[in-house]
């Protein structure tokens, strides 16, 4: 096949159906002629790592009509999606392989590589949510934040409804047990392809000449965090919210005591939660804390921004071990620490004592962490501000999380204070997600309301001096402590 690269102008499609528009986009044609689409986008205000633009590229070049290819459904968890393999090296034809797929539950013969996920959104009743813009706009915006959490790259991809459906989505109904609401999906799904009027909102599924679903490629890695931090989760909605603030890294935050006060402090309560205290394990490091603290405020603020319904027990870590060279701070993947299936080892299957770090940093005297993965961010945006009839419910908002927090990282606010005086203005940060992702105006309007609320909440914590500005995971590698900074709490400026 051949891509077909050709520029975007900005603005917005004058047809019913509003566009995705980016940078640039890369085309491939199906077997029923039908152009299909992965598109780039660039954040105003934004420099995107060598890694990003290197996998952006990786998945825009995935042309589902080559040989090498097979697309999978994914029958497992809660929502329908599609499983993209590499098959090059089984010997299999796709046909072959999407018929073992189905046979093996999504499992094909050894050799293949998983090398994306497609999402696409499904919100239909009794199914999972998921809007596949959402995961874009996390993408975008923890870019935009320079968040220590990771969180995977995205790019949007349409593909040709009726070779998914029939490639894809009727062989799900063949595999094995399925969940209620996967189930739902995917029959919503196949009724959808073969008749798209069926689905609604129909522009959130379908492209405007009503070809193509679209959706989000993606690939995140990492294991599940327990309850030492997605909390002990005793029911779904609200009091799991509630629960995930009673975790040892968010007792900390809470606390105004000195932060290694406020760590023991953390770590002491969670751990009279029998369960907490076992995926704890015996050993937790201060640093592992003040990177916890540190996610979790970025975490936060990104799911109260955009009304994320479906964060806890959706949050993820693989192993690193960090350093400080050249006064900055750098990371190196420990790959050592897994099971016989390749899965992240949890912290209670650790032996600290026993693990070294490679030999080529262990002069910088690394220090071993759980770094944690946001993979799973499909389940926001779709909000009407304050209106309980909205979409999705803003669990990060129910639960007051913003409000419990009381220690933050100066840059997070700096930038947050930026954001929010751009979307006050409608200025290129506003215009940008306003007119980028084909997204309802309410949408947009609930994010920059949101964007001001929590701006205006921290905003009178620093007045109060009731927030505590000593986050800062690099200087705490550096010298084991951290000076809480005095700021302009309008601007995040240094006093």
């Amino acid at each position: 096949m051949k891509f077909l690269f050709f520029y975007l102008a900005i603005g917005i499609s004058p047809s019913a159906f509003a566009e995705i528009i980016g940078i640039h986009s890369i085309s491939t044609t199906s077997h029923s002629n039908r152009i299909e689409k992965c598109i780039l986008h660039r954040m105003p205000q934004v420099t995107y790592s060598k890694s990003d633009l290197e996998q952006e590229t990786k998945f825009c070049e995935i042309d589902l009509y080559n040989q090498k290819y097979a697309m999978c459904a994914k029958t497992w968890s809660t929502s329908p999606g599609t499983i993209i393999y590499d098959i090059q090296d089984t010997g299999l034809t796709p046909p072959r392989a999407e018929d073992q797929c189905r046979k093996l539950n999504s499992k094909i013969l050894d050799g293949a590589k998983k090398v994306a996920k497609f999402k696409n959104t499904m919100n239909a009743e009794g199914t999972s949510g998921t809007y596949s813009q959402s995961s874009l706009i996390y993408y975008h915006f923890s870019r935009y934040f320079k968040t220590l959490t990771t969180v995977p790259v995205a790019v949007y991809r349409t593909i040709d409804k009726d070779e998914h459906l029939q490639r894809v989505s009727l062989r799900a109904t063949n595999t094995g047990k399925m969940g209620t609401q996967m189930k739902a999906g995917w029959k919503t799904l196949i009724t959808a392809e073969t008749n798209p009027s069926s689905y609604q909102p129909i522009n959130e599924l379908f492209t405007d000449d009503l070809t193509q679903i679209f959706g989000v490629l993606i690939r995140g890695k990492g294991q599940r965090y327990g309850s030492e931090v997605n909390g002990i989760r005793s029911q779904w909605g609200l009091p799991q919210n509630i629960e995930f603030t009673q975790t040892a890294p968010f007792l900390a935050l809470q606390s105004v005591s000195p932060l290694q006060e406020a760590i023991e402090e953390g770590l002491k309560t969670a751990r009279k939660s029998a369960k907490q205290n076992k995926d704890l394990s015996l050993f937790v490091s201060h640093e592992q804390m003040v990177f916890w603290m540190t996610e979790l405020t970025e975490i936060t603020l990104l799911d109260h921004i955009f009304s994320q319904q479906d964060r806890i027990g959706n949050i993820d870590y693989r192993w690193y071990w960090f350093y400080i060279k050249n006064g900055n701070l750098k990371n190196k993947r420990e790959k050592h620490l897994k099971d016989h299936r390749g899965n992240e080892l949890p912290r209670n299957q650790v032996n600290f004592s026993s693990i070294s770090p490679p030999e080529e940093i262990a002069d910088f005297h690394p220090v071993l962490i759980q770094k944690t993965q946001l993979n799973d961010n499909d389940a926001a945006v779709r909000k009407y501000k304050n209106n309980d009839n909205s979409p999705y419910v803003n669990y990060t908002r129910k639960a007051k999380m913003l409000e419990k927090i009381k220690r933050y990282p100066v840059s997070l606010y700096k930038k947050l204070i930026q954001l929010n005086t751009d979307f006050e203005n409608q200025g290129p940060l506003f215009q940008w997600l306003n007119e980028s992702f084909a997204l309802n105006p309410l949408y947009v309007e609930s994010a920059q309301y949101f964007t001001k609320e929590a701006t205006n909440l921290l905003q009178k914590k620093c007045e109060l001096g009731e927030l505590v500005f000593d986050l800062n995971p690099l200087e705490f590698l550096s010298t084991g402590s951290t000076n809480p900074l005095k700021l302009n709490c309008l601007t995040g400026e240094e006093l």
